[in-house]
């Protein structure tokens, strides 16, 4: 059974995910709004809008939240990556793009409870 939010609420649910940096607005209409159709556009909107570029940053960003890598390589392993093809910049952008999947999936979640 497909439940549907109202338009107010996922107005309100696209607000909630453009404070953690997802922007769903670019991709109004090309969904509606199920649980599944927008976890599904979170995913391809994540992998579009969410980068960590330049090898300053992105080690900076791997001290502060996977200092080890063990998180990171999990993530690219998962994803089919080898070794050769792995990066700081890359690793952080996948850990970044993973934390932020399991904010929004939350923030989904609470839109959606009980439906």
């Amino acid at each position: 059974m497909k439940i549907e939010l109202e338009k107010e609420v996922a107005n309100t649910l696209v607000n909630e995910l453009k404070n953690i940096g997802v922007d769903l607005l670019p991709y109004e209409g090309q969904f509606a709004f199920t649980r599944e159709q927008v976890l599904g556009t979170l995913a391809r909107c994540i992998n579009e809008q969410i980068e960590i570029i330049y090898y300053s940053k992105a080690i900076v960003y791997l001290q502060n939240n996977d200092a080890s890598l063990i998180d990171s390589l999990a993530i690219a392993e998962e994803l089919g990556y080898k070794i050769e093809n792995i990066n700081s910049e890359l690793l952080a952008t996948l850990h970044l793009q993973n934390v932020t999947f399991s904010v929004a999936e939350k923030i989904i979640n609470k839109y959606f409870k009980g439906n």
